[in-house]
């Protein structure tokens, strides 16, 4: 999720008739090594990776599974941008307060009055 650049050494997947998450899943999953090339530069190419087998059920079991699987994608996302704001957050005041420009309680009081 989010911005990216994806360069020249990279796939970009996205489920067609799965949800993407699905992919993901199966993809961390299963074992590729058989289907990768190269000696000194090991990498999975497109023709091979589409040779990956990947099973697929009924259209609507995909579909239930891709709601269910979808909303923990989304809750795991939201708590991972919760998570980088706090990091921020802190990575901000954390020198305020180590020099003493900042105190604990001005904080809780900045907290309170939001």
């Amino acid at each position: 999720w989010g911005k990216v650049w994806v360069n020249n050494h990279a796939h970009v997947i996205r489920g067609r008739g799965v949800a993407t998450e699905h992919l993901k899943c199966f993809f961390e999953q299963v074992y590729i090594a058989p289907f990768i090339t190269g000696a000194v530069q090991p990498k999975l190419n497109q023709a091979n990776m589409k040779d990956v087998p990947f099973v697929s059920a009924p259209e609507t079991i995909n579909e239930q599974f891709g709601e269910l699987i979808g909303s923990y994608f989304a809750s795991f996302r939201s708590i991972a941008e919760e998570n980088k704001a706090l990091t921020d957050i802190r990575d901000q005041i954390m020198p305020q307060l180590l020099s003493g420009e900042l105190r604990v309680e001005d904080v809780e009081e900045q907290i309170a009055a939001a």
